[in-house]
């Protein structure tokens, strides 16, 4: 982009410092413009179109009171150049679908890296969530350039270092950015786990805590998961010191009482967001689920054998609904999430449809 600036500011400097511009100026000048806008990866065709307008007008176009030719030249130059660049009047960006995804490609200098920035710039600033991916694996410093303007810009940003497939980096980059698309609010109890990039962690220790944080944001929410497994029961008092064992002390009786059931809460609230829950059962997998789904009134539940899962990789999921359960199928966890986060998806935008689709597969 510099080489550009610098080509035309030459251009113009030649015109305005011209004696006279008769017709050999004219060429010289358009011969300039070519070279400076072939540099520049300016594609070869509309370079002669232009060129041609140029030639044509200067020497049809009549010449305005007060104009000398090389002011007419300057007005020429100008008025292409602004067409050649899209015009004077505002465009309007809008993304078609979502994910929306644009990809960037030209020679090395040709501003790239700045023009990413800007294009997130103006899509967050009309309300998109926007990523950045860094898939240069060519240029020294490339990543390092565009992470450091996705953070003054302040969208999300995936890059690779050290890798050199750039295929492979921008389409693990798309997926990785279109799993983060949501604004995602997580209320996590305690935990060694770091929070996921681009969500907002609020921490709690408590079921009552986990209880209060949720109804209190719930009604800016889309969709609410209910994955914890919070306990159904608490102590009905809390002890302020430690309680000591005595050899003649009768052994202690703790009265407990029921903590909040956060998910049937939030499913009776006179305009809940879409409700999904889990039930990992022990046994009898389908009706202790469809129990559970029909007592908490919620659209769609998740069961698993959680003896059979816990602390492997892989697992087998069915889904529940009002129409029966419908199994989503076995496979790694980091997949099945995926699965399962396209069907929750899925359904609701069915849900917002007149035609309903079928449960997924």
């Amino acid at each position: 982009m510099e080489q550009l600036r610098e080509g035309l500011l030459s251009i113009v400097k030649r015109i305005r410092g011209a004696a006279y511009v008769d017709e050999q100026e004219l060429e010289a000048v358009i011969r300039d413009l070519q070279r400076t806008l072939l540099r520049a990866d300016v594609d070869p065709k509309l370079v002669l179109e232009v060129s041609q307008r140029i030639r044509e007008k200067f020497k049809s176009a009549e010449q305005p009171p007060g104009f000398s030719k090389r002011e007419l030249l300057l007005k020429l130059l100008y008025d292409e150049l602004v067409s050649l660049l899209g015009g004077q009047s505002a465009g309007t960006l809008k993304p078609s679908r979502q994910p929306y995804t644009i990809l960037l490609v030209g020679v090395e200098g040709s501003g790239k890296t700045t023009t990413a920035a800007k294009l997130a710039y103006y899509f967050q600033n009309r309300g998109f969530k926007v990523g950045l991916i860094s898939a240069d694996t060519y240029r020294p410093g490339a990543l390092e350039q565009l992470k450091q303007l996705s953070e003054k810009v302040g969208c999300l940003f995936y890059g690779e270092p050290g890798e050199k497939d750039a295929v492979a980096v921008a389409g693990r980059g798309v997926r990785v950015l279109s799993e983060q698309g949501a604004q995602v609010l997580l209320v996590s109890g305690p935990t060694a786990l770091p929070t996921p990039f681009g969500v907002q962690r609020i921490d709690v220790e408590t079921a009552q805590q986990m209880f209060d944080a949720v109804m209190a944001r719930v009604a800016q929410a889309q969709v609410f998961i209910a994955t914890a497994a919070v306990a159904d029961w608490r102590p009905a008092q809390v002890a302020a010191q430690k309680q000591k064992k005595s050899p003649d002390a009768p052994q202690p009786a703790i009265a407990l009482q029921t903590n909040p059931d956060i998910l049937a809460s939030v499913a009776a609230l006179p305009q809940p967001p879409y409700c999904v829950g889990f039930a990992a059962e022990s046994e009898n997998l389908i009706a202790h689920a469809a129990a559970k789904r029909a007592r908490k009134n919620v659209p769609l539940l998740v069961g698993n054998l959680g003896p059979d899962t816990f602390g492997l990789d892989d697992n087998r999921l069915e889904l529940f609904d009002a129409s029966g359960h419908h199994p989503l199928g076995a496979g790694r966890k980091i997949d099945l999430a995926r699965r399962l986060v396209a069907e929750v998806a899925r359904r609701l935008e069915a849900s917002d449809s007149p035609a309903q689709t079928p449960p997924g597969r």
